[in-house]
């Protein structure tokens, strides 16, 4: 399958946009870590407008977008419906931090949020779950879906944390970059054993250098950043760990796309037939 570098843009925006902000609320309500909400809010309502803009482009007609809002079964239309709610909910959040500072209202805004982004996470997690691309097809997309939203959330929120790093945050960045990454392996794992023309091996190309250049940034860098956090508490390790976070889930997010072969009905045919029919 060919990589569509508007889903590409679109699901890492939602990723580090929704992953920060729940991890925000987390760390900032349940953690007592001085965070600014006010500028948090903002960026995630910036990156998922961002990724919604890049999600419609991706979807090219009017009818094509609106045709996503039309039936409530589909993942994509339950993403598409949440959307809006969560936009306003994060408007709300906007406000209440730059101009009202209502407190208890706040925090239900803050709150409601991240109950609309957990849902939109989900929904859009699943919409990549296809029994049509038998790469696709396990729960392991959904899983690393969300686990790379926490690793992206977490190492934001060590950047962000004005007191300096935390050690339960470093905690929290370690174990779900290690979740991540395993839960990846697992799904590479698979791949070699996929039949019908669709099994993938990853040394090979044309997959090997956004593998190889997945392991360099999307699973070393972070864990070296995290290294370098932990034994320094210099926060500039976190501002490197986030970056290279993002930069790895793109990367990965690639890989994902290309790997995603459809079943071939001639497989004895170089070209894929299939794509014609």
């Amino acid at each position: 399958m060919q990589v569509h570098f508007a889903l590409l843009i679109s699901t890492t925006c939602q990723r580090f946009s929704l992953g920060f902000f729940i991890l925000s609320v987390i760390s900032s309500n349940i953690l007592g870590i001085s965070l600014p909400m006010d500028v948090i809010s903002i960026i995630a309502l910036v990156f998922l407008v961002i990724g919604a803009l890049a999600s419609a482009a991706h979807l090219g007609r009017p009818s094509r977008f609106f045709n996503s809002f039309s039936n409530p079964g589909s993942h994509l239309s339950q993403e598409a419906i949440i959307s809006p709610f969560l936009g306003v909910a994060l408007f709300l959040c906007c406000i209440d931090t730059l101009f009202l500072h209502s407190g208890t209202l706040g925090a239900v805004f803050q709150w409601v949020s991240v109950a609309l982004s957990a849902l939109f996470l989900v929904s859009t997690g699943l919409v990549y779950q296809l029994y049509a691309r038998p790469a696709w097809d396990t729960p392991l997309v959904l899983i690393i879906f969300l686990l790379s939203s926490a690793e992206i959330g977490t190492l934001s929120v060590l950047s962000a944390a004005e007191g300096g790093p935390d050690a339960s945050l470093i905690i929290m960045a370690s174990l779900a970059l290690a979740a991540c990454v395993i839960s990846q392996y697992l799904y590479l794992q698979r791949l070699p054993g996929l039949g019908s023309g669709t099994a993938i091996k990853v040394s090979a190309a044309p997959y090997r250098a956004l593998f190889v250049i997945w392991l360099l940034v999307g699973v070393l860098a972070p864990a070296l950043a995290l290294l370098g956090l932990s034994i320094t508490e210099q926060a500039i390790y976190a501002f490197l760990g986030a970056g290279a976070s993002i930069i790895g889930i793109m990367v990965w997010t690639a890989f994902f796309f290309k790997s995603a072969l459809k079943v071939k009905l001639f497989p004895m045919y170089r070209v894929d037939v299939n794509e014609y029919m």
